[in-house]
C-alpha cells in the first residue's frame, strides 16, 4: 500500500490545491514549479485531471486539515519546496505560507522561524524525509 492511500480523496485534493496555490501565489508559473509539482501529484496519487480541476475551480475542493501530524508537517514542507523553486520567495508567497501553517494549527508564533529552518535544510540539500524528521521536532509541543 502506498503512503497516500491512508489519505481520503478529499485530503489529497486539499493537499494538491495548497500546493498548486502556492505554484500561482506570485503571478506566474515556472517550469521548475512545474516539475515539482508532477512529483507531488505522484506522491498523492492525483492525476493531471486533478491538477486541471483544482486550477479551473479551486473553490470546489475544500480545505481539509489531515488526520495525521506526518501528513501536516509534510503539506507544510511541500508548501515551502514550491515557495522556493522557483529561487524567488515572492511576499504573497510567504503570507500564504505563514497561513497554511496556522491553519494545520502550528502555533503562528514560531511558523516563521520554522520556515526559515525549511529553508535553510532545503538550500543544505537535505532530502524530504529529514526536512519533515527537522520539522516535525521543531513544531513539537507547539500546537495551536
Amino acid at each position: 500500500m502506498e503512503w497516500f492511500e491512508e489519505l481520503s480523496a478529499e485530503e489529497r485534493m486539499s493537499a494538491l490545491k495548497n500546493v498548486a496555490a502556492m505554484m500561482a501565489a506570485d503571478g506566474k508559473i515556472e517550469e521548475s514549479e512545474k516539475q515539482l509539482l508532477a512529483g507531488i501529484c505522484s506522491r498523492l496519487g492525483v492525476t493531471a485531471k486533478d491538477v486541471e480541476a483544482v486550477f479551473r475551480n479551486p473553490a470546489q475542493y475544500a480545505f481539509v486539515v489531515p488526520r495525521s501530524d506526518r501528513e501536516k508537517v509534510f503539506q507544510l514542507v511541500d508548501s515551502v519546496f514550491m515557495m522556493i523553486v522557483d529561487g524567488n520567495i515572492d511576499a504573497n508567497e510567504m503570507e500564504l505560507c505563514l497561513r497554511l501553517a496556522q491553519a494545520l494549527g502550528f502555533n503562528p508564533a514560531i511558523v516563521p522561524k520554522v520556515i526559515a529552518a525549511i529553508v535553510e535544510a532545503i538550500e543544505q540539500g537535505h532530502n524530504r524525509g529529514k526536512i519533515g524528521d527537522l520539522t516535525a521536532s521543531l513544531l513539537q509541543g507547539n500546537r495551536l
